[in-house]
């Protein structure tokens, strides 16, 4: 499989690959030009030293280029530049600061070769040391060759213009792979966080389809259709979207938030599973004992929610599915059940789920009553408003009632 320059280019054999031939190229210009300067001032050794690096460092690049193996061509090149800075302060003396590319030469294999300890850290240790030996003792060789001052400032320009040179090109070369590296992570990052999304929206996509179908299963045990979750759901968007609009609870009714609740809704009822038959289709009116074995569909909710989505990771979800299903019978003057919470005690999901189920119960046909008219429904509902419902959520609700209306139309077509 090919890979593009840029999934490629911070590898760290295609990083020390390309910063080894930016230092093999250097090093052979560098010497090229020394070439000249050793050949003007008739230092002949030096002349042919130089000569014999531009052939080392040639092929050093060569190889390089050729096989993509960096470390053994960099290892002749450092040597090759320990050997003749080191003959540099013996035939020319300790003022023409060659000593300088030791170190640097054993510096850039730390950043270059970084995954090559074994390699890097003992070639720094071996500059260093050489670079200390040079500095302590260098001062005691005069130079072999007799160099007028003039011409010695102007190699010693040559060589801080070169060093200053290549560490500019060094932090040019390497700003560049950093920017680029970061910036492949962040596409990497990006890709595998859509990747995760996406997965994690399937995950909760198959739960919530798992659980409609479940709870669909659940309300056709106990009515004439299985659309009433899907309707419930429809109403508690409708109107947690116009409660927002007039300006209430709005630190909590985020756009997150009403989504989450839609998908919840459906839950609020999956309780009922664990209640007989027998009483859960009764036409009549239930004992006080059936109707204790009713109140514990709530509990029972929370609990099958918690068993069902656990491994959701989502907890804001988890914990809005439990409140639907286990609050969603408490009123707000404290007479519900299973805990009797009040007012705002009752979690702003489950008042809202209140509203949507009562009114689905109060306009659809059940085994025990006929669906009574939309105006009647919400009529008795706003007579409830403060004692079952929370009196916002009733007047919030009054005001949707075209669209619930016309949905509740489509629904019975």
């Amino acid at each position: 499989m090919k890979h593009s320059l840029k999934e490629n280019f911070f590898s760290r054999s295609t990083r020390a690959q390309f910063i080894s031939s930016i230092t093999c190229i250097f090093a052979l210009l560098y010497h090229i030009a020394f070439l000249f300067v050793f050949h003007h001032l008739n230092i002949e050794p030096m002349f042919y030293y130089n000569f014999l690096s531009i052939i080392i460092f040639s092929t050093s690049f060569a190889t390089i280029i050729k096989s993509k193996s960096a470390i053994i061509p960099y290892t002749i090149c450092a040597i090759e530049v320990f050997i003749h800075q080191i003959s540099a302060e013996y035939y020319l003396g300790s003022d023409s600061s060659f000593k300088f590319f030791i170190l640097l030469m054993g510096i850039i294999p730390l950043f270059v070769f970084n995954n090559k300890y074994f390699f890097s850290i003992p070639f720094a240790i071996l500059s260093a040391i050489l670079f200390s030996v040079l500095a302590i003792f260098s001062n005691q060789l005069p130079g072999t060759y007799a160099i007028n001052p003039q011409t010695l400032k102007t190699i010693k320009i040559a060589n801080i213009v070169l060093s200053t040179g290549l560490m500019f090109v060094i932090m040019i070369i390497f700003t560049f792979l950093m920017n680029l590296f970061e910036n492949q992570l962040e596409e990497k990052v990006s890709i595998q966080t859509k990747d995760l999304l996406y997965q994690s929206e399937k995950i909760i996509n198959m739960q919530n389809n798992t659980i409609i179908s479940l709870s669909n299963l659940v309300e056709s045990r106990d009515s004439d259709t299985g659309d009433h979750v899907l309707r419930t759901s429809a109403y508690v968007k409708m109107l947690a979207e116009q409660v927002r609009k007039n300006g209430y609870y709005l630190d909590t009714l985020s756009d997150s938030y009403i989504e989450l609740l839609t998908k919840a809704a459906p839950m609020h009822d999956i309780g009922k599973i664990i209640v007989p038959d027998s009483i859960l289709k009764k036409p009549g009116k239930l004992t006080p004992e059936e109707f204790e074995i009713i109140k514990k569909h709530t509990s029972e909710g929370r609990r099958i929610v918690i068993d069902v989505l656990g491994n959701n990771e989502n907890n804001e979800y988890i914990q809005m599915a439990g409140d639907v299903a286990e609050f969603h019978h408490e009123k707000w003057d404290g007479s519900g059940y299973p805990k009797h919470l009040r007012e705002e005690q009752i979690p702003l999901s489950a008042r809202l789920m209140a509203v949507a189920d009562v009114f689905d119960a109060l306009v659809s046909p059940r085994c025990y009553k006929k669906p009574i008219p939309i105006d009647q429904a919400l009529l008795i509902m706003q007579k409830s408003s403060g004692e079952h419902f929370d009196p916002i959520l009733i007047k919030c609700f009054l005001e949707i009632k075209d669209s619930v209306t016309e949905l509740l139309a489509i629904y019975n077509q």
